[in-house]
């Protein structure tokens, strides 16, 4: 047993805790954040080796008494102005006054709609990215349209960097596309017909929400994940369309070749829809019957609520058709070691 004399006492004297307490920075709530973002837009890029204007080195007070000497990051938000870019203050992506390469190292170039660069992520993270370079007068549009579509069935844009005058963005990798599902001997079924198909439309419904268009849709930059989770690429294209009639009709009738090109693995040569093998898609089915219905309509709605569409399929039905296309699909790549 140990006796009185053994025990030892702690005291805590939080009076300097109290006393420096007064003198640390507030956290900026999200309109001061909003308004420093519009702020650093306008000022416009910065040399990563001078600190942003405004920035100082500051001296807080930390718990154990001692001063921290702090310094505003040299990264500066450089967003596009609220009132043009329609996009809302939690959808904005920080865009770095650096080199990618300080952070990411390349390791080979990927082919898709084209060649895109894939990198990873420095250790710790080591995680995979793509990373496309953005360069002319229209880079921050494609900035712009990036934050823009932030959507579940669309490929994630993760950060950007400004360096000699290009902006290169990072986005999730995702390297199978439709075009190796459509060269890989597999034939979807109705149901996983569906499952691509209507993945795709939730994403054009939310482009048509946001009074958008993609107006570039093909096989290649469509990709899918090995759950089976669809992901439009390239939406930098996307372009305004306002409400003006038959805004959606690019779209929908690069829904009906992509749709063709699926079911039979080729699409016409004269541009004309529709599939030879009566066999494997009579008629009367409901694939056929939508594949019809995207020569006509202008409306991703009407799409939609076609019966295809509104058939139970579920994503996780595509794994195996992934998986497939992975291992037989050539892919065109570049290595870069």
């Amino acid at each position: 047993m140990t006796s009185d004399s053994d025990k030892r006492q702690t005291q805590v004297d939080f009076s300097h805790v109290k006393r420096n307490l007064h003198s640390l920075t507030p956290i900026p709530g999200p309109r001061e954040l909003y308004t420093k973002a519009q702020n650093a837009f306008q000022d416009g890029p910065q040399s990563p080796e001078q600190p942003p204007q405004g920035s100082k080195r500051k001296r807080t007070g930390s718990p154990g008494g001692a001063l921290v000497e702090t310094r505003a990051r040299s990264e500066e938000l450089i967003l596009p102005k609220a009132a043009d870019a329609g996009v809302r203050p939690h959808e904005y992506v920080r865009i770095k006054n650096e080199s990618p390469w300080q952070s990411l190292r390349k390791v080979y170039e990927l082919k898709l709609d084209g060649f895109i660069t894939v990198a990873i992520r420095k250790p710790p993270s080591c995680e995979i990215v793509t990373v496309k370079n953005f360069v002319g007068s229209d880079r921050e549009q494609k900035v712009k349209r990036l934050q823009q579509t932030q959507h579940e069935n669309f490929v994630r844009f993760l950060e950007a960097f400004h360096s000699e005058g290009s902006v290169y963005v990072v986005l999730d990798y995702v390297p199978i596309s439709l075009s190796h599902v459509v060269t890989s001997p597999a034939y979807p079924t109705e149901l996983q017909l569906a499952a691509i198909l209507g993945q795709i439309l939730d994403g054009l419904a939310y482009l048509a929400f946001k009074k958008l268009e993609h107006g570039a849709l093909t096989c290649s930059n469509i990709l899918v994940t090995r759950e089976g989770v669809i992901k439009i690429a390239s939406q930098e294209c996307c372009r305004d369309v306002g409400s003006l009639p038959g805004a959606e009709l690019a779209d929908a009738k690069a829904l009906g070749q992509m749709a063709m090109e699926l079911m039979q693995k080729y699409t016409q040569d004269d541009g004309a829809t529709g599939v030879e093998d009566c066999d494997r898609w009579p008629s009367d089915s409901k694939a056929v019957q939508f594949l019809a219905m995207t020569t006509s309509t202008t409306s991703i709605r009407t799409l939609r609520k076609h019966p295809l569409i509104e058939s139970p399929w579920r994503k996780e039905d595509l794994k195996w058709m992934v998986a497939l296309a992975g291992v037989s699909a050539y892919r065109g790549y570049k290595y870069l070691q």
